[in-house]
């Protein structure tokens, strides 16, 4: 009986620790490691996301884009490393004389998103010149 009862207690514990795991995970997973904002490039918001999906599509062909239901225009696309993954998070940000785009890397895995993000910022500049100039 008494093995029992330690056999429950045991499972029980155990049961609600697992279930903390994916919200830890969620926790840590979810850790800025860093950003990069463009200069403001005199944009509407229909060019701005039409920016940010552009230099995405160039820079990782095989990922599909979360539109992000924020106050302004986002896109989100995860890379992994081995278990580790990284959210590279893109921004159009309203600002008085067009749109300023930022980049945001969060995750555990720093080793993919800072390149991730060294390599987003040029390709949305290119593209917001590019639109900005009409070419």
């Amino acid at each position: 009986m008494l093995l029992r009862v330690l056999l429950t207690i045991f499972l029980s514990i155990h049961l609600a620790a697992c279930a903390l795991v994916p919200a830890a995970e969620e926790a840590v997973a979810d850790i800025e490691q860093g950003a990069s904002e463009t200069e403001v490039y005199p944009l509407d918001e229909d060019q701005a996301i039409q920016v940010l999906a552009d230099a995405i599509s160039e820079g990782w062909p095989d990922k599909s884009l979360e539109r992000l239901d924020d106050d302004h225009p986002a896109y989100r696309f995860t890379l992994w490393f081995a278990i580790d993954r990284e959210r590279i998070i893109a921004e159009a940000l309203p600002r008085e004389n067009g749109h300023a785009f930022r980049v945001v890397n969060r995750g555990t895995a720093p080793v993919v998103g800072v390149p991730a993000r060294d390599k987003l910022i040029p390709l949305i500049e290119k593209y917001a010149q590019a639109a900005s100039t009409g070419s």
